[in-house]
Order: C-alpha cells, then structure tokens, then sequence
C-alpha cells in the first residue's frame, strides 16, 4: 500500500576559503529516522557546482513519486521532481546546477530542504522499475553506437572500439572528464575524424595496469566488431581510453544514464577449474546472459567497475560495485582476491575482502587457495606489495580474537 513521507529541514553551513579564492562548504546530509532517504548537499568552488543528491536510507525502496526542493537563505536553490523510481541504498541519484556563494565572504549560509514522497512495496512496482530502467539501458546502449547526437568519442585502440557521448552529460557525471574536456589538452580540442586513431602504434599499447577479467570479454567474440571508423557527421572531441576496457565503459555510461547495471561473475568464482577453464566458465556465463538480454550493455566485473568509477569520482556506484564484490566473496576465492595486485591498491576494496576473511578466517585456511599463498610465501614468492596487505590481516584476525 503506497506510504507518504515528508521532510523538512535548515541547517546552517559555514563557508571556507582556499588559498585561490574558491568557496566551498563540507557536505551537508539531511535525513530523519522516519524518512526512507538520505539527502545530502554538497558544492564544488572551482566549478560553482551546487549537487544535490538522493539514495535510500536502510533498504532499496520504490516510490511512484518525489519532490525536492532546497532553499537558501529564502531563495530557491535547486528543485527536482522525480517520477516513479527505484531507489537504491548505494547508488541514488543526484541533480546539479551552476550556483555561487551568495554571501560572498566566509560567513554561514542556511539551507532548507523540504522533500515529500510518496513510496510503494508493490512487487509489481518494483518489477516494472527494473523492466524501464533495463529499457533505458538498452536505449542508452544503442545510442553510445552512434555520433549523432553525440559531441564526444571514447576510443578504444585495443579493441578498436568506439563508444559516443554528449560533453554533458560526462562533464555532469564526473568532475574529471568535465575539467579534461574543457582543458587545453588535446581532448579539449575539436576532431573532424578519427584518423590516426586506430594506427598499428595503438595497437601495440602496454598492457593494462592490472589483470581484467572484462579484457577477456573485450578480445570475445561477444563484442561485436564495428563497421569501419573513416567518416564522420560533425566535429567531436576525443578521448582515447588505454587503461580501461570498453565492455567496463559502456556499463558504466549506460548506467549513467539508465541507472542499470549487470554484474559479471568473479573469474576466481570459478577457482576448482583450471586457468582455461575459468574464462571458459565465465564465458558461458555471459553467453547466458546475452541470449536472454541480447539488447543490454553486457556485464562486467566488479572490481573494473569499481576502478574506473574510483578514477571517474563516481563514489555511489562505486559503493554498488564494491557491495557486489563482497556478495561473490566465498572462503574458496577469498584469498585469491585479497592477496590481488587490484587490492594492494585500492584500500577500500582490500579492507572488503578482508573483513569478509576474518569473518570466515576457519574456512578460509582450509581453502586451496589459501595453501598456494602459503607456499609462495614460504618460497619467498609473494610480491613485496603483499606485505602490507598480511600485515593488516594479521592485525584484524588478532584483534578478532580478544
């Protein structure tokens, strides 16, 4: 049965000043123990964006419709009307716009959020939502193939790939590609084609920084070779990607703008096959998914999602990429995700894994896994970066202990 909620709140923000005279404030968060969602403001002085963003408080919830509207100082803000939604705990969803400090100096600022919703249960309601946002997703996948009425290209010269974009829609969603677009490097620079783009140098590009389970999607045959890249329809902006693959950037984009994402299965999910076995495993697990969902962006891991949405500043979906990691977590793969190049150096996704095998510790040890890290280590075979990594585990298993 459908539920109203309202929230009304002011709080006073005070302003701070940098060494170049930009105005900021620290995030402000507006919740309720009796309104299912958490609310927070925050602005960036360098470039005078105000965001207001939205997620479910303790449990993802479906609602048939929102308002949101923040005032300052009496004057209007921002104001935002959602239809019927889902809304998740991690990844919410936000809204933006160009906005200055009004007081002008280091004083405080009083913010007023007044926010009313009307939120169902309905198993259906719930269903219909996933089918619109999937919709949306294959929507947004058949866009991304082609430029118009897109003004911005990721190529990928691995693959030689190419997925089109709006400037701003990614100049909205992440703050880095917004400032690169912008910038006087050569991806701020207008391009008529995309010679030279896909040359045999490219071709030869160092490997990824990291071993990428989506690499092995990207080189399948899942990925649908594209027609030749010789013409173009109007000038766009180019941004060559080396360090990430596409199938990653196309959930990702597609989730920008759809809020959909699909996961793919962790290869080392498929720990008792051998090395070819594994991707083979995966790779019928995606086949699966392709011939049920033959429209949607494919899956891709986790912990790719997780890095590019890190590197991008998109903290919510790096939530969501890190809540499914921990969920593919079991004592037989534990131990070969903590003990990852990945997780050495991306803490928050180490101190996941690792929570989740001190909480398991007995099983796993028992695991094979966890032997053959023991006999590298006795061998002395354990890269160095490692070490830090055994350390905290160390610590937290003893702490666990007392």
């Amino acid at each position: 049965m459908a539920k109203e909620y309202k929230l009304s709140q002011t709080l006073s923000v005070p302003w701070t000043c940098d060494s170049y005279g930009y105005y900021s404030f620290d995030p402000v968060d507006f919740q309720a123990p009796d309104f299912p969602l958490h609310l927070r403001v925050s602005y960036d002085g360098g470039t005078a964006c105000l965001t207001f963003e939205w997620r479910a408080s303790t449990e993802p919830i479906a609602i048939s419709q929102a308002a949101f509207k923040l005032t300052t100082s009496g004057s209007l803000a921002l104001e935002v009307v959602l239809p019927a939604t889902h809304v998740d705990t991690g990844c919410g969803g936000h809204a933006k716009r160009y906005w200055t400090n009004p007081t002008g100096s280091c004083g405080s600022t009083s913010f007023s959020v007044k926010a009313t919703l009307t939120a169902s249960a309905s198993g259906n309601a719930c269903a219909q939502l996933v089918q619109e946002r999937q919709a949306s997703a294959e929507l947004a996948r058949e866009t991304m193939s082609k430029q118009v009425p897109n003004d911005v290209a990721l190529a990928f010269p691995r693959n030689q790939q190419v997925l089109w974009s709006t400037e701003s829609t990614l100049a909205a969603s992440s703050s880095l590609l917004g400032t690169l677009l912008q910038s006087d490097f050569k991806e701020g620079v207008a391009c008529i084609n995309l010679d030279g783009v896909f040359t045999s140098l490219d071709l030869t590009c160092a490997d990824l920084p990291f071993d990428d389970s989506d690499d092995e999607t990207d080189k399948s045959e899942l990925v649908k070779p594209v027609k030749a890249h010789a013409s173009t329809l109007a000038p766009f902006k180019l941004i060559k990607v080396t360090e990430n693959c596409f199938v990653t950037y196309a959930a990702v984009l597609a989730c920008l703008s759809s809020r959909h994402i699909a996961f793919a299965p962790l290869l080392s999910s498929f720990i008792d096959e051998t090395n070819r076995s594994r991707t083979a495993a995966r790779r019928a697990h995606l086949e699966r998914f392709v011939e049920q969902h033959p429209n949607l962006p494919l899956p891709a891991s986790p912990k790719s999602v997780y890095r590019l949405a890190h590197y991008l500043g998109l903290e919510q979906l790096a939530k969501v990429a890190l809540n499914n990691l921990e969920s593919q977590l079991t004592p037989k793969n534990a131990a070969c995700e903590l003990f990852s190049r990945l997780a050495c150096c991306y803490p928050q996704l180490r101190d996941v894994v690792l929570s989740y095998v001190v909480e398991n510790w007995e099983k796993v040890v028992e695991s094979g896994a966890w032997k053959e890290m023991e006999k590298d280590a006795d061998a002395g075979k354990l890269p160095a970066e490692f070490v830090k990594t055994a350390l905290l585990l160390a610590a937290k298993a003893l702490k666990a202990k007392k």
